[in-house]
């Protein structure tokens, strides 16, 4: 989705959209850590599909063992250590809606 259709819909997409292909990374903590070290200062919008383990996600999709992988990723204390020692300031949805709203 294009940041022009995201601004149409009443979304304000920030700097620059990034699509993260489950099959790109596979995410582990390394892949993780070259994903945000490729990205520029700014305000960017992380496409991806993180999910907890279990028979619902296996059930609608192929990729659950990737979007599982995502989820365990982003739980681990390293890389939360990591993106906070770089600065790095992870917000929602929520965070924009009020952001657009105000």
């Amino acid at each position: 989705m294009s940041d022009r259709v995201l601004e149409k819909l009443g979304f304000a997409p920030g700097d620059r959209v990034v699509l993260v292909h489950a099959d790109d990374l596979g995410m582990c903590h390394a892949a993780a850590q070259r994903l945000f070290d490729s990205v520029p200062p700014g305000t960017t919008h992380l496409l991806l599909h993180p999910s907890a383990p279990g028979h619902d996600i296996e059930a609608i999709t192929d990729s659950a063992p990737y979007r599982v992988a995502d989820y365990e990723t982003f739980l681990r204390p390293e890389l939360k250590a990591y993106i906070a020692e770089w600065g790095i300031h992870l917000i929602g949805y929520r965070c924009l809606r009020d952001l657009i709203r105000s």
